[in-house]
């Protein structure tokens, strides 16, 4: 007479659960790298275009202050009574010779400051050039340098003409 057994049991050995748990946690490590270089390149992107909005309201900033004036003059801080022909300080005149502008570099605070000492703009430079433009003599050309977010300088340049 033949015995059957009836208290066969299914399911997993301890073997192939580690197996599964194993390959299991490999999936998770690739998918977590791989998540780890979407968020890398995510936040380098996001702080690109946070530099580009701010250089773009440094330029405009300036811009819109050496056009309210009818004069200007460009000095080296701190001497600000002594004009140059380029230098990191622009005075800004009214048409009675009256100052209603001042912006110049602080190099305490790696940025370009309005009269009071506030920051004119939320960029970090390095440094910033203003200079009379060769061709018209109302037109202030100002250059400057700032990190581009991944580590490397970049130079920028514009110009900004007196009201007529």
């Amino acid at each position: 007479m033949a015995t059957i057994r009836a208290d066969r049991q299914s399911g997993l050995t301890l073997v192939e659960l580690m197996i599964a748990s194993f390959l299991g946690l490999i999936v998770l490590l690739y998918a977590g790298g791989i998540y780890g270089d979407i968020s890398q390149g995510f936040q380098t992107r996001s702080q690109a275009v946070m530099n580009q909005q701010d250089v773009t309201l440094l330029a405009g900033t300036i811009g819109h202050a050496v056009r309210s004036g009818s004069s200007y003059r460009i000095y080296v801080v701190p001497n600000r009574g002594a004009p140059a022909d380029s230098g990191n300080g622009l005075a800004i005149y009214d048409v009675n010779g009256l100052r209603t502008g001042l912006m110049e570099w602080n190099a305490s605070r790696s940025t370009l400051v309005d009269s009071l000492g506030n920051p004119v703009s939320g960029c970090v430079l390095s440094a910033i050039q203003f200079k009379q433009d060769a061709a018209c003599a109302r037109m202030v050309d100002f250059s400057y340098t700032m990190d581009n977010g991944a580590g490397s300088p970049v130079s920028l340049q514009s110009s900004a003409s007196l009201r007529n």
